[in-house]
């Protein structure tokens, strides 16, 4: 271990023998700790594309997961923008010219046949 402040190689003690700087000690918290607390946590788990994690609001609880898009390859991310990009640029223009075609229309037919 070293330590925060020299940098130097220490023990696992209190203090320091180099500077006297406290050494913080770590702690495994029980599950019931673990949600208690208020503070920041490390995860033991090794697990950095997907971390799961719960935070508490209030009376209620928010299911909070973080994906990370590094192990995703460069062909999986232009793919996706280009469905992305289909869907913004070709289909949702699409669908409302269609809708607002039939609108006209049945406007229209109502006008007419009224």
């Amino acid at each position: 271990m070293r330590c925060p402040n020299c940098n130097q190689e220490v023990n696992n003690g209190g203090t320091c023998p180099y500077c006297e700087t406290p050494l913080n000690q770590v702690k495994v918290l029980s599950p019931q700790e673990r949600e208690n607390f208020e503070g920041i946590t490390i995860e033991q788990d090794d697990q950095h594309e997907q971390q799961e994690q719960y935070r508490q609001h209030g009376n209620y609880r928010v299911y909070v997961k973080h994906v990370s898009s590094d192990s995703v390859s460069i062909l999986t991310k232009v793919l996706l923008a280009v469905v992305v990009a289909f869907f913004l640029f070709v289909a949702l223009p699409m669908t409302i010219v269609i809708i607002g075609s039939i609108a006209v229309i049945w406007w229209l037919y109502r006008m007419i046949f009224r």
